[in-house]
């Protein structure tokens, strides 16, 4: 929402006007010791029967926020999900650019292939637990298939959707996962 929006361009704002000037040492380890003392975690587990199925491990959303003087915690930003594999925490890529995904193609499971519509059902679904849409943008998405790719439509923007390009082997093994932000459908 714009609020997220507004909020992630100011944290911006300041990390670059901060970058930009040179901090001593000395003032970044005590700015880092404040940090790293003042951050707050909320975390509520991810239910796992639909996700299970297609990706590894226990699945958490996580709200990162910042302990205020006087207030409390005040949130920075929006959920990001992880997940936890033996003792391996991987964050799935948030969607706000254009971007590769690695590290939730390294948590598809071995055994799941993307082969056919009932494939792509589960694997829409799980995307919807893991990057939901506001209930007004679920009448937008959908998943198509166009040669060795899925492409899975989320939100509209305009005449463009975001979407997830799933790419996968004859077999139906996933590949590569990339999200791309202005997606128009021919």
């Amino acid at each position: 929402d714009m609020k997220n929006i507004l909020l992630s361009a100011v944290m911006l704002l300041v990390s670059a006007s901060i970058s930009a000037q040179a901090v001593d040492g000395e003032s970044r380890k005590l700015i880092d010791a404040f940090v790293r003392s003042n951050v707050d975690t909320q975390a509520e587990p991810v239910d796992p029967t639909v996700i299970s199925k297609v990706f590894a491990g226990k699945f958490f959303k996580v709200l990162v926020g910042f302990t205020e003087p006087g207030t409390g915690v005040s949130s920075c930003g929006s959920y990001n999900y992880l997940s936890i594999v033996d003792t391996k925490v991987t964050m799935v890529e948030p969607v706000h650019m254009d971007i590769e995904c690695p590290d939730l193609l390294s948590l598809v499971k071995s055994d799941f292939l993307l082969s056919d519509d009932d494939d792509a059902a589960l694997f829409e679904a799980s995307l919807n637990v893991l990057y939901p849409v506001d209930d007004d943008e679920m009448k937008d998405v959908k998943h198509i298939k166009k040669d060795a790719q899925w492409i899975f439509l989320r939100g509209r923007f305009f005449d463009s959707y975001t979407a997830f390009i799933v790419t996968t082997e004859p077999d139906g093994k996933v590949v590569k996962i990339e999200i791309m932000l202005g997606y128009t459908v021919e």
